[in-house]
């Protein structure tokens, strides 16, 4: 049989199969280590607080984008040069994920943004970056239930099928794009029309936060299960 080790600040041992780290570390140790998929899960207590940011922002300045491991239908770059169409200085920070091969793309978008543009590589966790953001530009898992569960301004791209149902569920105001089978083209038109609605309308006026179905221990449950068999 093999074993699952549900870690805390004070609580390690290297004698387990699978590890579920939070999102702080205890000191010490090797932080190289276990950063995503099967040795990591995001455990914070920080999203526990009931320190959310409140919806009174009166116009967006900083926008995060992070779309996970990878983002193989480019969409980091998309929204680099679709954001160009704002003439008012943003701040843009671009979460790059593991498994990125777009790097070279996301970097020459940019370069030529008329934007500030910092490129973020592999972070330990987001929570600090989400509480700073006045609009977070994200894929349809983890992060979707971060910025609902802190009230974050939100565009959540569903990239893959299985992303939908819960997308649609926590977004109000259609403030997501459904990825599957949809042409290069289109997927761009549809990133246009939703950050003009998003940058040109006031921020208050967009609500994200919606109840979640409270089924993430059962999921919890399936995926120890499947580690079992």
């Amino acid at each position: 049989f093999k074993t699952l080790l549900i870690c805390s600040e004070n609580n390690y041992s290297s004698i387990s199969d699978y590890r579920l780290w939070p999102e702080t570390y205890r000191a010490g140790l090797n932080k190289k280590k276990n950063r995503f998929g099967l040795n990591y899960s995001l455990l914070s207590p920080s999203y526990w607080k009931k320190n959310y940011r409140k919806n009174n922002i009166k116009k967006i300045k900083n926008i995060l984008i992070t779309f996970g491991g990878c983002d193989h239908l480019n969409l980091s770059e998309m929204f680099i040069n679709t954001l160009n169409f704002y003439n008012k200085k943003l701040i843009i920070k671009i979460v790059i994920g593991k498994f990125y091969k777009n790097i070279k793309n996301i970097k020459s978008a940019a370069k030529n943004s008329i934007h500030k543009v910092k490129l973020i590589y592999q972070p330990y966790g987001l929570y600090n970056y989400l509480i700073k953001s006045d609009l977070v530009i994200n894929g349809g898992g983890t992060t979707a239930l971060e910025t609902n569960s802190l009230r974050i301004n939100s565009i959540t791209m569903a990239i893959w099928k299985s992303q939908e149902k819960l997308t649609t569920t926590i977004s109000k105001n259609k403030n997501y794009i459904l990825c599957t089978n949809k042409s290069k083209f289109k997927l761009k038109k549809e990133i246009q029309k939703l950050l003009e609605r998003n940058l040109y309308e006031k921020a208050k006026s967009i609500k994200t936060f919606r109840a979640v179905d409270g089924k993430g221990c059962i999921r919890t449950a399936k995926w120890i299960k499947s580690l079992i068999h």
